[in-house]
């Protein structure tokens, strides 16, 4: 039988009602900008141990080591972030995580035959956005009790934290005035109308492509 459900389906951003005609959803406001990043892909790798055989298959794939100390994060595209004892969160470019997947799960299956390790896609089920500009701080700030400090929280760092009591992971891009900020979807549309309401003290009213208030 042929498969004629898949045919008509395609993916929708959970914050799509913000895009306005553009690919994305914008908005800045004085010295801060927020700005989705439709589709990035992630996925989440487990294991329930550790052992110097997957660290160093997971290596191959990535091309670099995934962090073994808590809330730190490695690499760029992808970016790989750990997020607990034996399970981190890979963050790539749109379109490349299937493919990073599939990578993984067999380089996995060649060097631990019989051993289980997950290898989940979340892609669809997390908004990314990335928070930018010389106040990007100051906004997260009003709603995170996260030490923002570039001391503290500098590239290189993740967290696993709550913005006005929603659990999100933040971690410092690599230019050190912007942030990715990766939310579930179902509260994509809530955390970015209070964005949009919070960045109103640093300037003009956020606004949409098209130039309507947010």
């Amino acid at each position: 039988m042929p498969d004629t459900v898949s045919t008509g389906l395609r993916r929708t951003s959970p914050l799509a009602r913000y895009w306005q005609g553009a690919d994305a959803a914008r908005m800045s406001a004085g010295a801060v900008s927020v700005e989705e990043l439709p589709f990035q892909g992630v996925i989440r790798l487990q294991r329930r141990e550790a052992t110097s055989a997957f660290m160093n298959s997971v290596a191959d794939i990535l091309g670099a080591e995934a962090p073994v100390d808590p809330n730190t994060c490695a690499g760029e595209s992808p970016a790989c972030l750990w997020a607990a004892p034996n399970e981190w969160l890979l963050v790539t470019a749109p379109d490349k995580d299937r493919a990073l997947a599939i990578a993984l799960q067999q380089r996995l299956d060649e060097a631990l035959p019989g051993e289980t390790v997950a290898v989940a896609l979340l892609s669809d089920a997390r908004a990314v956005l990335k928070i930018s500009g010389a106040a990007a701080r100051d906004l997260l700030a009003k709603g995170c009790s996260l030490d923002l400090d570039p001391g503290q929280f500098s590239y290189g760092k993740c967290a696993a934290t709550l913005l006005e009591q929603v659990p999100v992971t933040l971690y410092p891009m690599a230019n050190e005035s912007a942030y990715c900020l990766m939310v579930d979807r179902s509260y994509a549309a809530f955390i970015w109308d209070w964005l949009a309401h919070a960045m109103r003290e640093f300037g003009e009213a956020a606004k949409s492509p098209d130039g309507v208030s947010s």
